[in-house]
């Protein structure tokens, strides 16, 4: 069954863990908080394992350097290691950047299931009690076999309670369905922000296959290299691909919240439709719902650049 969280045909999406159970969709599955959290857990393993890799891969290669490079024609070894130790805190502060970001929706989406079985809930219940009441009330306007004025002003009496109840229970039906429409909307960020993580991981793992590490092979390679070769051997390549997927990951991330989205005019319009009709529900029963308030979703004014001028290569010094 099609619904509002899962569009793309075609792509696995993000883990679904969730469920929001709505009368509009049914069952709506949707990635909550674990789920995001859990794949920026497996994105920080990537990068961990790309830098622990990378510097495996430059040990080798220093060991393997010959005595004559140390010399006036050899590299820099201090300008070296500080060139990828600022590669390894550049992909790390990036990885810190996009944690900031996906928390507000981390938050959102850990909201949707409470909100769904308390709230929802509760105005679900509300709406039919309060029908069920103005049908019972609406067969006592007539009691048989009384007539006359005390009659007559007893029916229009009765008749307007009915009115009431019928109203109270369209408020309240009311908004079960804007509870119901706000549920839909932070289900679908949740959603959204697990697939850009999720895709970023994927398409990490893609180009990663093309590096896998083999100590022996690669301290073989390096041993038959040409100084020349040598210099112009890439380092740290697993880990400027990760980084690479984190800033794409960002930029992902950040659109959602982007005041483009059509997303912010329909959660704009519903909260206000919310509002009202939980004040009007108020200031007839005044009664009270224990709705997570608290989230706040903050956006970006500018996309995150990428890193440029990345030099992966061994210094030379002259």
């Amino acid at each position: 069954m099609s619904t509002p969280v899962d569009e793309t045909q075609g792509e696995k999406p993000a883990p679904r863990s969730g469920v929001a159970p709505t009368d509009t969709h049914g069952g709506v599955p949707f990635s909550n908080g674990k789920d995001i959290q859990d794949l920026m857990d497996q994105l920080r393993g990537l990068m961990d394992t790309a830098i622990a890799t990378d510097r495996a891969e430059v040990e080798i290669a220093k060991s393997c350097v010959p005595r004559t490079w140390y010399c006036t024609a050899g590299y820099d070894a201090a300008t070296t290691m500080e060139r990828f130790g600022g590669l390894e805190k550049l992909t790390q502060d990036k990885f810190a950047e996009l944690q900031g970001l996906v928390e507000p929706y981390v938050r959102t989406a850990d909201v949707v299931e409470h909100n769904m079985t308390s709230p929802f809930a509760r105005w679900k219940a509300a709406a039919a009690e309060l029908a069920s009441i103005a049908e019972e009330v609406r067969a006592m306007v007539r009691i048989p076999e009384w007539s006359g004025q005390a009659a007559d002003a007893y029916a229009a009496n009765t008749f307007y309670r009915a009115d009431q109840a019928r109203a109270l229970a369209d408020l309240a039906s009311n908004a079960k369905g804007a509870v119901e429409s706000v549920c839909i909307i932070q289900a679908t960020l949740g959603s959204t922000t697990a697939d850009e993580i999720f895709g970023a991981i994927n398409d990490a793992k893609r180009n990663l296959e093309k590096w896998e590490f083999h100590p022996d092979k690669i301290r073989s390679k390096f041993d038959k290299m040409s100084r020349n070769e040598f210099f112009a051997w890439d380092f740290y390549i697993r880990t400027s691909i990760v980084e690479s997927h984190i800033q794409s990951a960002i930029a992902g991330v950040e659109s959602i919240g982007h005041k483009s989205q059509e997303w912010q005019k329909v959660s704009q319009d519903t909260n206000e439709k919310l509002a009202a009709a939980l004040a009007e529900a108020r200031r007839w029963m005044g009664s009270r719902a224990d709705y997570i308030t608290q989230t706040t979703v903050e956006t970006a004014d500018v996309c995150g650049t990428g890193f440029s001028g990345k030099n992966t290569h061994f210094e030379k010094s002259w």
